[in-house]
């Protein structure tokens, strides 16, 4: 039995590296996503923030939080995965999640972004698979 799931969130979402905590915060809850993508253009992403970033700010009580831009807050740690047919790729993605601390890969085919795979979902997946394989839209 064969389990193809797609994992890859298509909604993406952009900011530019100037955005405010509150655009940002307001961009995560119009499009029910957890991460924001910091680009220039929509080839060059420059780094990520997560509601886990805006929620850490809130919860240590920083008083400058609405003067922070996201440039200043962003995740710079990005991982980035390009889409290429065959088992190589589906195995460098497993190996990323699996073996590294990373928690979202972005993926790319043919240099442009189509994608985050998440962690989380990731995880709930191959917990609930018997047989695990990820199949990506070309």
């Amino acid at each position: 039995m064969k389990d193809f799931m797609y994992v890859t969130s298509e909604n993406l979402v952009y900011c530019t590296p100037d955005c405010t905590i509150p655009i940002i915060a307001k961009k995560l809850l119009e499009n029910w996503t957890d991460t924001v993508l910091i680009a220039d253009g929509k080839s060059k992403v420059l780094g990520i923030v997560t509601d886990g970033i805006i929620w850490n700010l809130i919860s240590k009580r920083d008083p400058k939080i609405y003067d922070y831009k996201a440039k200043d807050i962003m995740d710079k740690n990005l991982k980035i995965i390009e889409v290429k047919k065959g088992f190589n790729f589906i195995d460098k993605m497993r190996n990323e999640i699996d073996k590294t601390p990373v928690k979202r890969l972005i993926v790319k085919k043919e240099g442009e972004i189509i994608g985050l795979i998440q962690k989380k979902i990731y995880e709930k997946i191959k917990r609930h698979a018997r047989t695990f394989n990820v199949e990506f839209k070309t």
